[in-house]
Formats: structure tokens, C-alpha cells, sequence
């Protein structure tokens, strides 16, 4: 039986943190989609993960019903 020493360990944490930070940033892109989608926002000339979509997101309002 093979005991990973000290390095080992902490290779593995960091990836394990970096896949739950990715995967944790998928959720939110997916769930911030579809509230946009529900309110009828969609960018067609803009491609999804460039910096500019993200300025108009951030610059996006909305009226309280």
C-alpha cells in the first residue's frame, strides 16, 4: 500500500480546489444565463465568455415589477 507523503497531498488539494472553483463558475455562468433568458436578455453579436459581455451584463438593469 502506497501512502502519499506531504507534496503529494498537496498537489491533490489544489487540484480538488481548482475543479470545485471550476465547476462552481459553470453553475453560476448557467444560473445567470438562464435569469437572463427569463427576463428576454440575449447578446447575439457578442460571444459569452469575451470581457465585453460581461460589461454589458454588469451595465444590464432591470425594472421591479
Amino acid at each position: 500500500m502506497w501512502i502519499p507523503d506531504p507534496e503529494d497531498e498537496a498537489i491533490r488539494d489544489v487540484s480538488r480546489a481548482r475543479e470545485d472553483a471550476v465547476n462552481s463558475r459553470v453553475q453560476t455562468r448557467h444560473q445567470l444565463k438562464g435569469f437572463l433568458l427569463r427576463h428576454d436578455v440575449r447578446y447575439k453579436s457578442i460571444a459569452s465568455g469575451s470581457p465585453a459581455t460581461g460589461r454589458a451584463k454588469g451595465q444590464q438593469t432591470f425594472d421591479r415589477p
